[in-house]
């Protein structure tokens, strides 16, 4: 009789619950790939603003490098997109009212775009796919000025999440609005 319930266990690793594990991994985000002792120690990897309970005065958005890269306009056009986004991705931990709360700065250094949302063209990752990046920081800034926790970020985005790629305004904007909602919720998972 050739019955495979006989021949696997129930704790037995099997392909399915190996992916199911590591897609729970990644869904907990990077602590959780660091193991059970980081996990246990997760108030040692938070910084000082998850230690003041994770909230802040205020958010802002510095797309200064992205501007000393040579493009200013798109730099405007990135920080109209990512000031709504971090408004409402850290929705509920602004309190302007509290002055001895840290500011929230993030910061966008690089975005790579892929040249359009087919197939066929090699991404970052190495992959038969078109990926799109963003590079950047969370930097939490006391009120005397000074940066107490810096949180770098790198994100990518599948190209083709963006929509038909034929619609191109359309697709390019929902492709950046990716992008800075990936950028601004690692930082929220971070600080």
């Amino acid at each position: 009789m050739n019955d495979m319930r006989l021949a696997t266990t129930p704790l037995a690793p099997t392909r399915r619950r190996l992916l199911a594990g590591l897609g729970a991994a990644l869904l907990t985000g990077p602590a959780a790939l660091a193991g059970p002792a980081a996990l246990a120690g997760s108030a040692l990897l938070a910084g000082p603003a998850a230690a003041a309970g994770g909230s802040f005065r205020a958010i802002r958005v510095d797309t200064g490098p992205l501007a000393a890269l040579g493009v200013s306009r798109y730099a405007a056009v990135v920080r109209t997109v990512m000031e709504p986004i971090a408004a409402r991705v850290f929705a509920g931990r602004i309190q302007p009212g509290d002055r001895r709360l840290p500011t929230l700065v993030l910061v966008v250094q690089e975005i790579q775009m892929a040249s359009y949302g087919g197939g066929s063209g090699f991404g970052r990752d190495g992959m038969d796919r078109p990926l799109d990046w963003i590079t950047g920081a969370g930097l939490v800034v006391d009120v005397a000025g000074r940066t107490v926790e810096r949180v770098p970020i790198t994100a990518q985005r599948d190209a083709t999440d963006g929509g038909p790629w034929y619609l191109t305004e359309q697709s390019e904007r929902r492709r950046l609005e990716n992008l800075c909602e990936a950028l601004a919720s690692w930082v929220a998972r971070a600080v």
